[in-house]
């Protein structure tokens, strides 16, 4: 009934087969490297979990209770990792500032993304030169956040939704803004 064949026959479609498993790997492997040339695993990640823990607060928030303290502290901390991920990722070499570095040499660009860049190692003309992103040890932190008084984001986010309950949201759109912030 069954009908047996050789072993170069066995051999030959272990072969094909490892042959196939290798090419659709190899296609794996290369699809996340390149959607990681974008944005790092890491950071897509984090900023998931981020957006969760935001979720979380809002639920509280949704239903009239006051968000408990140590999801606030959560929040903080995400606050603080954010940033630190962000000026990682901006630095000569970081996967952001080899993205935008790329992006600054496309004159049909909507905004400006020279203007964060350093020059490259080699160049040492500090007149063009700028520093990663976030305030330097002399700027005012109130001045790149958009915040008068200096608060975090979370702090600016509880503002504005006292704000908003004040003013109310944006008619037919369901977004909420904060007094001198554009949407």
């Amino acid at each position: 009934m069954s009908e047996l064949h050789s072993a170069e026959v066995y051999l030959e479609r272990c072969s094909r087969e490892l042959t196939t498993i290798r090419q659709l790997v190899s296609k794996v492997v290369n699809a996340i490297h390149e959607a990681e040339s974008e944005v790092p695993e890491k950071m897509r990640r984090f900023v998931m979990y981020l957006h969760d823990m935001h979720d979380v607060k809002n639920m509280f928030v949704e239903h009239g209770l006051e968000v408990p303290a140590y999801v606030m502290r959560e929040l903080e901390r995400c606050d603080d990792r954010l940033r630190q991920l962000l000026e990682q990722l901006h630095l000569d070499g970081g996967a952001f500032e080899k993205v935008r570095r790329e992006m600054a040499s496309d004159p049909r660009n909507r905004w400006d993304h020279s203007r964060e860049l350093m020059a490259p190692k080699g160049e040492s003309d500090e007149s063009e030169a700028s520093g990663p992103i976030g305030p330097g040890p002399d700027e005012d932190r109130a001045e790149v956040s958009g915040s008068e008084s200096g608060q975090g984001l979370w702090d600016w986010a509880a503002q504005s939704e006292n704000a908003s309950r004040d003013e109310g949201t944006v008619q037919g759109s369901g977004v909420r803004s904060a007094p001198g912030r554009r949407i």
